[in-house]
């Protein structure tokens, strides 16, 4: 490894490479020695990022288990979904997520808990128990305890989607898969020793593990983990911490912009602000850009590890709205309907293909047909690259509005909704109509202090939308949900909001 060279910080502490080194040796031994784990076992993981979800990772991938990471934003019934399904029998927990643990494992037998911090679960294990044991391994014979690679296509990882249809899928990610996601990010985005990544994605979710932990790791450089996402605590981190490299969705980069303390913090450590998840308004870019903070985005998704798309810093202000180009070891093409190849400009879904895609769904077979086909994943995205080689994502092919025939995208429409400086959210929905089926309605958040019309959005859209792109109906909201990725459900906006009318609810 790196040696005394600091791998993580945490608001406690400073852990270097030999000690985080050491750490998974042993509770890889610890593990396999007092749960008997063997090769493709299970276990799930249900807790706040820190250091020992990093080793547990790292314990997995030397000894070829599986991690199963489990959202504690999620009710006992779903959790209990997740972990039936990938038939983890071992689950990891901290203290805090203690019972939502035992709720959600009420009707499974034979459940071993984990618990990171005391417990009052009868018979449960300790991480810091598993560590001693491990230890204790080590110190007896060493040289028996050293793991054989057998294959780097082993499952590491079943990441569930975010089940935006029906239930959520397992995504199982190989450890090749980490391996080729993280040269993709080395490469192309230059990531270093002397580079401080800041996570603020939970590790629930393959954005908090892969963008940028894993590959700064890899790297030798040091990553910052707090917890989870605080816009205050990240403002003093970039400045304390000296970071470099800051990851985020779009959502986080809004709030820290709106943060009184944002202007006043020192951020010309970072070289480079990304964003992922979700599409990174123009106008934000155009903020940061302002501010002489370069931003710029990717595209990926649980299914490619998740990088797909990256874009040059060098880029930065000159291509608004791109994703970049596909990254260095993934392939990527644009198809219409039939599978065919298109030009330049025409819009298609978009195709990726290389070491870094899923190896498919767990226990899923028909379901990984469905979008692995021929070496290619069909990711579900409509989008086109122009002549110069940057790729452009317009929307998800099932947000899709079709009115009376014509294709609507509502990124557009939000897009042209999002340029009134009074607009804090938007998302535009098909709700039903007599005549054409479905039309627009857009459900809009207004920014502190500030009240939006129908009247004042709606000429906001004459001479920039035609007229069947135009919202037919509004809903002003105090909140629209959004993912840990940043993403904004549609199927549950519609469920709350798909009604064809008006509605003020603020």
């Amino acid at each position: 490894m790196k040696g005394e060279a600091i791998a993580i910080v945490t608001q406690e502490e400073r852990i270097s490479y030999s000690k985080l080194d050491s750490e998974i040796k042993a509770l890889g031994l610890g593990i396999k020695k007092e749960i008997r784990a063997k090769k493709g076992k299970r276990f799930a993981y249900l807790g706040f990022n820190s250091p020992r979800y990093v080793a547990a990772i790292g314990a997995a991938s030397m000894y070829r288990l599986i991690v199963v990471p489990l959202s504690y934003r999620l009710e006992p019934p779903e959790l209990e979904y997740q972990i039936k399904n990938s038939g983890a029998k071992v689950l990891f927990v901290d203290q805090a997520f203690e019972h939502l643990a035992k709720e959600a494992s009420r009707n499974i037998e034979g459940i071993v808990f984990v618990v990171n911090g005391e417990s009052d679960i009868k018979d449960a294990l300790t991480y810091e128990g598993l560590l001693s044991i491990g230890r204790d391994e080590w110190v007896e014979s060493p040289p028996n305890q050293l793991p054989s690679v057998e294959s780097d296509e082993d499952p590491l990882l079943i990441v569930y989607t975010s089940g935006t249809t029906g239930r959520p899928k397992g995504a199982v990610i190989t450890n090749s898969n980490m391996f080729w996601n993280a040269l993709n990010d080395i490469l192309g985005l230059g990531i270093n020793y002397e580079d401080t990544t800041l996570t603020l994605l939970p590790m629930f979710h393959m954005g908090g593990i892969n963008l940028f932990t894993f590959p700064t790791l890899l790297a030798g450089g040091r990553v910052v983990l707090p917890p989870k996402f605080d816009v205050e605590a990240t403002l003093s981190l970039i400045e304390k911490e000296k970071v470099s490299i800051v990851f985020g969705v779009p959502t986080m980069y809004q709030a820290l912009l709106e943060s009184e303390r944002f202007s006043k913090t020192d951020l010309t450590s970072v070289r480079i602000f990304y964003s992922g998840g979700a599409a990174l308004p123009v106008s934000l870019a155009q903020e940061y850009e302002r501010r002489g903070l370069p931003i710029v985005q990717g595209m990926g998704l649980t299914e490619t590890s998740p990088t797909g798309f990256l874009s040059d810093i060098r880029d930065s202000g000159k291509k608004p709205g791109s994703v970049g180009k596909p990254s260095l070891f993934c392939a990527a093409r644009v198809v219409d309907e039939k599978g065919r190849d298109l030009p330049p400009g025409e819009m298609g879904e978009i195709l990726l293909g290389g070491p870094n895609v899923f190896s498919g769904y767990w226990r899923l077979n028909e379901e990984t047909k469905k979008v692995l086909k021929k070496g290619w994943l069909y990711t579900g995205d409509i989008g086109y690259k122009d002549k110069e080689g940057y790729w452009f994502v317009v929307d998800r092919k099932k947000d899709m509005i079709n009115s009376g025939g014509e294709k609507i995208y509502p990124s557009e429409v939000e897009e042209v909704l999002r340029s009134n400086p009074k607009v804090k959210m938007v998302a535009v929905i098909g709700v039903p109509d007599k005549k054409w089926g479905e039309v627009p309605k857009a459900v809009v958040v207004a920014k502190s202090g500030e009240r939006l019309s129908r009247e004042e959005l709606s000429s906001l859209c004459e001479g920039r939308l035609a007229k069947f792109k135009r919202p037919k109906y509004y809903a002003f909201v105090k909140e629209i949900p959004v993912t840990a990725s940043g993403k904004i459900p549609k199927r549950e906006l519609k469920a709350l909001f798909g009604l064809p009318r008006d509605e003020v609810l603020v």
